[in-house]
């Protein structure tokens, strides 16, 4: 069965790692918090009420850590590295599946 825990054990390096993602346990689930370093606030919160939902909110918010630092959201990924970072997203799935 999946677990919010399950989910957070499969992604822990992840989040260690990424200083402008946070996941929040709340009475209903999680909420995903982005931080906005310039502005110095959390920004665009994402309520997760399955460990479905927390789990593809993640995968999408470490899409974006891997993207954004080699494009600066300008420009298109070679094509090389988005198959690299689509690898490691998989391995997450199947570290997660590995759990069940």
């Amino acid at each position: 069965m999946l677990t919010f825990d399950k989910v957070l054990q499969v992604l822990s390096d992840y989040l260690a790692a990424d200083t402008e993602v946070d996941a929040v346990k709340t009475k209903y689930g999680y909420v995903v918090l982005y931080w906005e370093s310039v502005h110095q606030e959390w920004i665009c919160p994402k309520t997760c009420l399955t460990p479905e939902s927390l789990f593809d909110e993640l995968l999408s918010a470490y899409d974006f850590f891997r993207v954004f630092p080699i494009t600066r959201g300008d420009g298109e990924l070679p094509a090389e590295i988005r198959a690299e970072i689509d690898e490691e997203m998989n391995q997450f799935r199947v570290r997660l599946n590995n759990l069940l």
